[in-house]
């Protein structure tokens, strides 16, 4: 069993022959469209299609997709997504969808739009994840107010529909007050159903909404839960600088110091400089008797996250050495 590793550049190349040779023949018979590829008729089914599509945008910046080739027409995709349990999810896909996608990411403007048809269609129809990428990309890709707030509209039908993406955005849509309004109470309530799916970016939104509205207790459980995950360490560690920051302002340093440690094994910026500022003044111990090795040690956290654009780090980092010179 050959694997082969689909990177953009790859993409990119083959994208060059494959767009000067696909157009839309406008052939619709039940769920399957027809395209012309290398002066050849091919049949694409639109489930599958979309089924795809929601796959590879739940992965976001995936930069490789690992296909273990099993035929000449089919592929066994292997997929772990960073906002949900950890799992390898086989996809049995007609390899011609593939080109597709590669359409899609590299090829024009209105040939993206065609597909979007295709996802306006089916969402018609009630396919709820066609609903999700339909309003994904009004609301994200078009940068067109118009085209934003139909996406919305879109977006909050598959939110009431359950798609787990469609209810974190909505949720924020109302937390940021675009396009409704803000309305606390509803951004509340779709974001409790956000985190009812096992989801790292759920937990960590639900833990910034309750500290905004000053519910610490609150806000602390959710970005526990985010931390305590095990997968997509970006969210983990901006979780523990949340949490970092709340234990300071309570005066809960021993704790304070404890989870910027933990932020620092997930490589976040803020929790390099909290750890940094905390193991200088108060040592490994937290005794506030740093030795000199805790202050050289400590130095060198400030300026990783100074020197990585974390203003507070540099401001810390610079009064510190300027007062030892």
């Amino acid at each position: 069993m050959k694997t082969i590793l689909l990177t953009r550049e790859i993409c990119k190349k083959s994208c060059v022959i494959f767009v000067l040779c696909i157009f839309f023949c406008n052939q619709i018979v039940g769920q399957i469209r027809t395209y012309r590829v290398d002066n050849k008729d091919v049949s694409i089914d639109i489930e599958k299609l979309i089924d795809f599509f929601y796959l590879i945008g739940d992965l976001e910046d995936i930069s490789e997709l690992e296909i273990e080739k099993v035929n000449d027409n089919y592929a066994d995709i292997i997929v772990n997504s960073p906002y949900r349990e950890p799992e390898k999810r086989m996809v049995n896909l007609d390899f011609n969808i593939l080109l597709i996608h590669n359409w899609w990411n590299y090829g024009t403007v209105d040939e993206k739009e065609k597909i979007i048809e295709i996802f306006r269609d089916a969402a018609k129809n009630g396919n709820s994840k066609a609903t999700y990428l339909l309003a994904r990309y009004l609301c994200f890709e078009t940068n067109d107010y118009t085209s934003f707030n139909e996406g919305a509209k879109w977006m909050k039908k598959a939110a009431d529909e359950g798609d787990m993406n469609a209810l974190t955005e909505v949720g924020l849509f109302y937390f940021e007050g675009r396009p409704w309004g803000k309305n606390n109470k509803l951004a509340e309530k779709y974001l409790l159903q956000s985190c009812s799916f096992p989801s790292v970016c759920a937990y960590y939104n639900m833990g910034c909404f309750y500290r905004s509205q000053g519910n610490l207790n609150k806000a602390e459980e959710y970005f526990k839960q985010c931390v305590n995950t095990k997968y997509e360490q970006k969210y983990r560690g901006w979780a523990c600088a949340n949490l970092a920051q709340m234990y300071e302002e309570q005066e809960r340093y021993p704790e304070a110091f404890e989870i910027c440690k933990k932020g620092v094994s997930f490589d976040d910026v803020k929790c390099y400089g909290y750890y940094g500022y905390y193991l200088y003044y108060a040592g490994q111990n937290g005794d506030f008797k740093p030795t000199e090795e805790d202050k050289r040690e400590a130095l060198q956290y400030l300026k990783k996250a100074a020197d990585a654009g974390h203003s507070w780090s540099q401001m810390k980092y610079n009064d510190i050495t300027s007062k030892n010179r």
